[in-house]
């Protein structure tokens, strides 16, 4: 799937993500998709987006929702004219803004369902999260850091996904019963129903639970019928499985989907990917000639090293092998012509080497370029012969004068933890990652390095040699640490912690110690704890 499929608003637990993925169980053409659980229609829009087929079913019982979809596609004008005026109806309300939400959802829970409205509650609140209370009103939360979605990007947002959709979709919102009765062989449905947990109750994610032996029958009829379907239904996350397996005698077959690592977790310091499972029907199965259980990525089988390898996969977080990675996966393959000219990588095996160097094979082989000329492709090899790319033979290279002073040019003559500005001379050059972990790379790619002054480089070193990855040797893991990104971090050394570095210097040193003189406190950072905590009560 090249590209970027559209969407025309975050909402948590989108299948957008998993949509390259779960097309790959699709046949190539059908005549009619049908999501019984739509939320944001996320397969209709990728299904569409490949152009599968010409005919869509959008349905959920959330009908606030629905209409705000089928506004969208419909009459897209209508809906963001709409929208501007409640998105820039909040900055009347001043510093006071949140309050403006409050009152949007208020008239909303009142009877004022707009389209309008309920897309303003899905841009603003926290994490897109549809959230309702036991008496049937939208209870979610405001994000308090923003203030949802920008009128223009959602304009440019809205028209990519009406362009899809429009004329093509039938909008409903009923029982998935009389869903599923509407469906003919030769029909596709996608189901992505309410999570086994809350089947029996009705949560606050959903308007209705769906009981599992209840839903299980509705699937014997469709196999009755001989209609082909996909449902995402539960999976697993570091390790543990959630929800049960639909029973033996649908003959399904379920695929494990790689759904990235889960942010809950990395925010705990933890590296789990999360896995959701697809089951596909029986007959589709047959149809597309694609066993999941064997699932073939560039023609090499899987098997038991599915998830292991993909994981592999997941952790490689640097652009230029991150790029190839993905589009192997998606594609089967990548071309040197594609690196080039998709990509702009104008060396090509320096990015294929970049994927080698973290222990995943690549086969080379020779396919026709877009000339007629042979040139080199690449796919996936051998799982088995995944290898620790840590375990380097050659020694650690001295980082050069030039890696320096690309760095100065572009940063400034600053300590990237402590940003102070000081003499070049005491700057040192450190991997952001360090050696022992990610190993070395290519001093043309500077933003794998940092510049540090001589303290921040002991302190560096001190806490990545005490944290538990230094066993482990994760480099996505590091990644996403304030040690590595100050300016773009999930966690401190694996603690769920934000730090805070202030240099005092020069003059500056008489305020630090007025400042603890007054205060009475041991340290500026109890000082300064205390006056911001003070302030923002």
């Amino acid at each position: 799937m090249n590209g970027k499929i559209p969407h025309i608003v975050q909402y948590q637990g989108s299948k957008r993500v998993l949509a390259p993925q779960i097309l790959q169980y699709m046949p190539e053409r059908f005549n009619r998709l049908i999501e019984p659980f739509s939320g944001m229609a996320a397969i209709s829009i990728a299904t569409a987006y490949e152009n599968r087929t010409n005919s869509f079913l959008v349905n959920d019982l959330n009908k606030p929702l629905v209409d705000m979809l089928q506004e969208a596609i419909e009459k897209p004008e209508q809906l963001i004219m709409n929208y501007s005026k409640v998105w820039e109806e909040q900055f009347s309300y001043g510093e006071n803004h949140i309050q403006h939400f409050y009152d949007v959802r208020e008239r909303f829970n009142n009877g004022e369902k707009t389209s309008a409205n309920m897309l303003y509650l899905l841009a603003r609140c926290v994490k897109g999260a549809v959230r309702y209370g036991k008496n049937g009103n939208f209870n979610q939360s405001p994000d308090k850091r923003r203030h949802g979605t920008n009128p223009k990007t959602l304009s440019q947002n809205v028209y990519k996904v009406s362009r899809l959709l429009k004329g093509k979709t039938e909008f409903v919102s009923k029982d998935y019963h009389e869903i599923l009765e509407m469906a003919q062989p030769g029909d596709l449905v996608y189901m992505d129903p309410p999570y086994q947990g809350v089947t029996n109750v009705r949560d606050n994610r959903y308007f209705s639970g769906v009981p599992f032996d209840e839903f299980a029958e509705s699937l014997k009829i469709l196999n009755k019928k001989g209609v082909d379907y996909l449902i995402s239904y539960d999976g697993e996350c570091g390790g543990k499985e959630y929800g049960e397996d639909l029973p033996e005698d649908l003959k399904c077959k379920k695929v494990m989907l790689n759904a990235g690592l889960s942010s809950q977790a990395l925010l705990l310091g933890k590296k789990q990917t999360t896995f959701e499972a697809l089951y596909i029907s029986e007959a589709l199965i047959q149809e597309i000639d694609k066993e999941p259980e064997q699932l073939s990525y560039g023609g090499n089988r899987m098997t038991e090293y599915l998830k292991e390898f993909l994981e592999l996969l997941e952790s490689v977080t640097a652009k230029r092998p991150r790029t190839v990675i993905q589009h192997i996966l998606k594609n089967g393959y990548i071309t040197s012509e594609e690196l080039k000219d998709v990509y702009g990588y104008n060396h090509p095996p320096r990015a294929v080497r970049d994927v080698r160097e973290y222990g995943i094979p690549l086969v080379t082989y020779r396919v026709q370029g877009s000339d007629g000329r042979k040139i080199a492709a690449y796919k996936f090899g051998d799982p088995h012969e995944v290898q620790n790319a840590l375990s380097k033979t050659a020694g650690r290279t001295v980082l050069s004068k030039a890696l320096k002073q690309a760095l100065i040019e572009k940063y400034g003559a600053r300590c990237f933890i402590y940003l102070e500005e000081m003499d070049e001379s005491k700057l040192q050059v450190d991997h952001r990652v360090p050696y022992e972990i990610g190993g070395e790379h290519d001093e043309k790619d500077i933003d794998y390095f940092m510049l540090l002054s001589p303290s921040a480089n002991r302190a560096k070193s001190w806490t990545c040699e005490h944290c538990e990855n230094w066993e482990t040797k994760n480099p996505s893991f590091c990644m996403r640490c304030y040690w590595a990104h100050p300016e773009d971090y999930d966690h401190v050394a694996g603690k769920p912690e934000k730090l805070v570095s202030i240099v005092f210097t020069g003059d500056e040193v008489d305020d630090y110690n007025k400042l603890i003189a007054l205060s009475g406190e041991d340290t500026a950072q109890a000082v300064i704890k205390r006056i911001l905590h003070e302030h923002l009560k």
